[in-house]
C-alpha cells in the first residue's frame, strides 16, 4: 500500500478497542494452551500455533476499522445561481436619483440583456420574496413592473433560508445566492440563523443593496375599533398603536377627540414604548345615543420629523339604539336549535327568548338578556302584541304545535310591514298538514317546497358557499375568522338537505350541498340542492337553512382549532344582518350597501347598490371621496345572482382604499328614497414597510462578508456575470470515508489463510 495512503488511515473501531485487545488476548492465551496440549510434533505444532496467532491478529485489526478518506478532486463545475428579488411596497421609493429602487433594479440588474448574460455562464433560478417566497420563470421576470413591488411586509431571511433548503447534497458544489433588495427586513427576525445555513452548506450569498439608508425620525399612529358593532349602553374599546422610528421615546401621548350626537369631547392617553419601536394601547368607549361618531386620534409631532401625514388618523364608530330583540320558536326539539340558543347567549348585544314545545303538556321558556325583564313575564309573547316586541324570529321545525294561523299571519306582518327578520333553521318550519299556517308564512319562505308528504333528502351533505356570498358580512372571513370559500370542505358534513322545487324570485342562493365523496363543486354547480338562502321579503329580509347539522360546525376537535368560535361568530352575525333588515332599509326604494366597513390600504372594497323593486330608471353609479377630498365617480354593473344570471335589482362597483383614513361613499338617487345615502369606510395603513423606508446597506453588507460572498452596487451589473464565471472551478471533497480493508484481496488472503490453516490441522491429527 502506498505511503501516503498508510499515511491518511485512521480508525473507526467496530467495538471499544479495550474490549477488542481484551478479546484478543483471551483467545491467544487459549490458542496457546490448546496447542500445547496437542499431541502434534514440535515443529508442526508452532507452526500451527503462528498461522492460528496470525489469522486471530488480522481479525482484531479488522474490528478496529482501518479508514481512509479519498483526496479531493478540483472540478469545472456550472454554477447554480439563486436570484432573490425584494418586492415589498418599500421597493417604490424613489431615493435613486429620481427613480425608485424597483426601477433601478429593473432596468441593471433584472434587464433582459442582463439575464441571458447570467444564464450563459449559471444555471440561473429567479424568485420574488416580499411577505413570502414565490418562483418565477425567466419570461415572468422580464415582464416585471414597479407595481409588482406591492408586499407589506419584507421577509428577507425567510426568503434566503428558503433559497438554501432548495439544493440537494449534489448540488451543493458551486452554488451561490444573489440578493437584490434594499435591506429592510420587517419580520424582525435575527439574521444569524440564514448566516449560518449559507456557513455550512458553504453557499456565499452575494448583495446588492439599492436605496439612501438615511436614518428617519417619525411617529406614526394607527386606530380601529376593537368591536364590528356597538349598542347604546355598551362599553367599547378602541384600539391605538404607535409606531416610532429613529426616536428613543419613553411614552408617547395621544389625543383622542369625538364628535357625535354626544357632543365633542377630547382624551389624553399615553401608550408605553419604552426601548421598543412599537405601542399599543385600548382606550375605552361608551356612548348613550345611537348615531355615527367621528373619532381623530393624532400624536405631537416631533421637531426632527420630515413628515406629520401619519401623526393622526379619522376613524369612526356607528351605535345602534338598542339590543336585538330574538325570539327562537321549536315545537320539536334539536340539536341545531340548542346550538344556535348556545351561540346567540354568549352575544351580550342580544336579548333572546327561546320558547320550545318539550311534550304535549310542558313548554319551557327560556329569557337571556334584557329579554329577562319583569315587564315581558306577563306577555303572552305569541300574541301580535307580544311578536310586536321583537326584531328577529328564529324557526325550528313542528311550529304549529306552539302557534295558531293567527299569530303566524302575526309574525309574517311583522316580517313584511315592519322590517323584521325571519330564519327558517330548520327548512320548512311546520309539517305539510298544517294548511292555514303554511299559508301564513310560506310569503316569508324564499324557496318552493315540494308538494306532498315532505322534501326529498340529501344525506351527509357536503356544503360550499355560492358565489353570491361574497356580498354578506356575516360570511366574511373578516367576521368568521376563516375563509369559508376555501376552507368548507374541512368542515363535518350536514346530516340532511332538503331537496326543494326552486328557488323564488329574487332569491339569493348563498350556500348549496353536494354528497359526500361526489366531487362535484357544490357551491358553483347548479344542479346542487340549495343550502342556505335569502330574500327580501316586504320590508323585511328571510333567511333559509334548508337542511339540518349545521350544529356539527360548532364542534372543534384538535385538527379542526383554525375554526374554533367560527360558528357562534357566524349565527351571531345573521341575528345582526337579519335584525337591521340585511342588506335594506324598511321604507327605502334604494339602498347602499359596503362589503366592509374597516379596510386595510390597498383592499378591494365592493359597494352594493339594492332596489327594493324593479324600476325603469336604473342607478348608474356612485361617488368615492378619498381622504384627501378628491371625489371619484364609479360606473355601477349589474351584480351576478347565485344562478350566475344578471340582476336587475342589484348593482356593484369596485374601489380601492388607496390611503389611510375616512372615505365617504355617496348614492344620489333623487327620484327615490332617500333621495341621498352616505356610506363610510375607514382605511388603516398596516403596513410596516410605509413606517420606515430607509435601505440597510450594512446588513446587506455583513449578510456577504459572513457568508463568504460580495457586495455589488447596482452600476455593477455588468461584471456580476464575469464574476460567476471566474469563480466556477469548485473543490469536490469525498463525502464520505471508505473502508481501508474493504477490498477483495483482503478477503480473498484471510479465506486462503484459514482454509491453509484448518487442512494443516487435520492432518496434523489436530481436532
Amino acid at each position: 500500500m502506498p505511503r501516503a495512503i498508510v499515511a491518511a488511515i485512521f480508525l473507526r473501531p467496530a467495538i471499544a478497542p479495550l474490549l477488542v485487545g481484551a478479546i484478543a488476548a483471551a483467545l491467544l492465551v487459549l490458542a496457546v494452551l490448546a496447542y500445547r496440549r496437542s499431541e502434534a510434533r514440535g515443529t508442526a505444532r508452532s507452526m500451527l500455533l503462528a498461522m492460528r496467532v496470525v489469522a486471530m491478529l488480522f481479525i482484531s485489526a479488522l474490528l478496529l476499522g482501518p479508514s481512509t478518506i479519498p483526496p479531493n478532486s478540483m472540478a469545472d463545475v456550472r454554477p447554480k445561481l439563486t436570484v432573490l428579488v425584494d418586492v415589498s411596497e418599500s421597493m417604490k421609493t424613489r431615493d435613486c436619483a429620481g427613480s425608485s429602487r424597483m426601477h433601478e433594479l429593473l432596468d441593471h440588474w433584472i434587464a433582459s440583456a442582463h439575464l441571458d448574460a447570467l444564464m450563459s455562464v449559471a444555471d440561473v433560478e429567479l424568485s420574488l420574496f416580499g411577505s413570502g417566497s414565490e418562483p418565477i420563470g425567466r419570461k415572468a421576470a422580464a415582464a416585471l413592473t414597479e407595481n409588482a413591488a406591492s408586499s407589506n411586509e419584507t421577509n428577507l431571511l425567510d426568503g434566503i433560508s428558503v433559497a438554501l433548503s432548495v439544493p440537494r447534497r449534489d448540488e451543493a458544489a458551486g452554488r451561490r445566492v444573489l440578493v437584490l433588495s434594499d435591506g429592510r427586513d420587517t419580520s424582525g427576525a435575527s439574521a444569524a440563523p440564514a448566516i449560518e445555513m449559507a456557513r455550512a452548506r458553504g453557499v456565499p450569498i452575494d448583495t446588492v443593496c439599492v436605496g439612501a439608508g438615511v436614518l428617519r425620525r417619525d411617529l406614526a399612529v394607527q386606530a380601529a375599533p376593537a368591536q364590528e358593532f356597538l349598542h347604546t349602553g355598551e362599553d367599547g374599546a378602541m384600539v391605538v398603536g404607535v409606531h416610532q422610528t429613529g426616536l428613543s421615546a419613553a411614552s408617547v401621548d395621544i389625543t383622542m377627540s369625538v364628535d357625535g350626537p354626544e357632543g365633542q369631547v377630547t382624551t389624553t392617553h399615553t401608550v408605553d414604548v419604552r426601548g421598543r419601536t412599537f405601542g399599543q394601547v385600548e382606550i375605552p368607549i361608551h356612548h348613550d345615543l345611537p348615531g355615527q361618531y367621528h373619532y381623530l386620534v393624532k400624536v405631537d409631532a416631533k421637531p426632527e420629523e420630515l413628515d406629520t401625514s401619519n401623526n393622526s388618523q379619522t376613524v369612526f364608530v356607528d351605535v345602534s339604539k338598542a339590543r336585538t330583540r330574538v325570539l327562537l320558536l321549536e315545537g320539536r326539539p334539536s340539536w341545531d336549535m340548542k346550538f344556535i340558543a348556545q351561540a346567540l347567549r354568549k352575544d351580550p348585544r342580544l336579548a333572546l327568548t327561546q320558547v320550545s314545545r318539550l311534550s304535549e303538556r310542558r313548554t319551557e321558556i327560556i329569557r337571556t338578556g334584557h329579554a329577562a325583564t319583569p315587564d315581558n313575564e306577563n306577555v303572552d309573547l305569541l300574541s301580535p302584541e307580544g311578536l310586536a316586541r321583537f326584531d328577529l324570529f328564529i324557526l325550528g321545525a313542528g311550529l304549529e304545535r306552539l302557534i295558531s294561523p293567527e299569530a303566524a299571519a302575526a309574525l309574517r306582518d311583522r316580517v313584511t310591514e315592519h322590517g323584521a327578520g325571519v330564519v327558517f333553521a330548520r327548512g320548512r318550519a311546520c309539517e305539510a298538514s298544517a294548511d292555514s299556517i303554511i299559508a301564513a308564512l310560506s310569503l316569508l319562505e324564499p324557496v318552493q317546497f315540494a308538494s306532498g308528504t315532505g322534501p326529498t333528502q340529501l344525506p351527509n351533505a357536503r356544503i360550499a358557499l355560492a358565489p353570491s356570498a361574497a356580498g354578506m358580512s356575516w360570511l366574511s372571513s373578516e367576521r368568521l375568522g376563516v375563509d369559508l370559500e376555501d376552507a368548507a370542505d374541512r368542515l363535518p358534513n350536514w346530516t340532511t338537505v332538503y331537496r326543494l322545487s326552486a328557488a323564488k324570485p329574487g332569491t339569493l342562493v348563498l350556500a348549496r350541498a353536494a354528497a359526500a365523496g361526489s366531487g362535484a363543486v357544490a357551491g358553483d354547480d347548479e344542479v346542487n340542492a340549495i343550502a342556505i338562502a335569502s330574500m327580501r321579503v316586504g320590508r323585511g329580509q328571510s333567511l333559509a337553512i334548508l337542511g339540518e347539522g349545521m350544529w356539527r360546525w360548532g364542534l372543534v376537535d384538535e385538527n379542526q382549532l383554525e375554526f374554533e368560535g367560527m360558528y357562534e361568530r357566524c349565527w351571531q352575525g345573521i341575528a345582526r344582518w337579519m335584525s337591521s333588515g340585511g342588506d335594506a332599509r324598511p321604507g327605502q326604494d334604494i339602498t347602499l350597501q359596503l362589503s366592509r366597513q374597516s379596510a386595510k390600504v390597498g383592499e378591494d372594497i365592493v359597494a352594493y347598490v339594492e332596489l327594493d323593486h324593479r324600476l325603469e330608471s336604473e342607478p348608474t353609479e356612485i361617488n368615492v371621496v378619498r381622504p384627501d377630498g378628491r371625489t371619484e365617480v364609479l360606473p355601477l354593473a349589474h351584480a351576478g345572482t347565485a344562478q350566475g344570471k344578471p340582476s336587475d335589482v342589484r348593482f356593484e362597483a369596485t374601489f380601492q382604499a388607496e390611503s389611510a383614513g375616512v372615505h365617504l361613499v355617496r348614492l344620489d338617487t333623487p327620484q327615490l328614497k332617500p333621495a341621498l345615502q352616505q356610506r363610510f369606510l375607514n382605511a388603516v395603513d398596516a403596513s410596516l414597510e410605509r413606517v420606515n423606508l430607509s435601505a440597510d446597506p450594512l446588513g446587506m453588507r455583513a449578510l456577504a462578508e459572513k457568508t463568504g460572498g460580495r457586495v455589488f452596487t447596482v452600476g455593477q451589473a455588468g461584471e456580476y456575470p464575469n464574476y460567476v464565471r471566474r469563480h466556477q472551478f469548485a473543490t469536490i471533497a469525498s463525502e464520505e470515508a471508505t473502508w481501508a480493508w474493504n477490498r477483495w484481496p483482503f478477503m480473498a488472503m484471510l479465506s486462503v489463510w484459514l482454509g491453509l490453516e484448518w487442512i494443516l490441522r487435520r492432518r496434523a491429527g489436530l481436532p
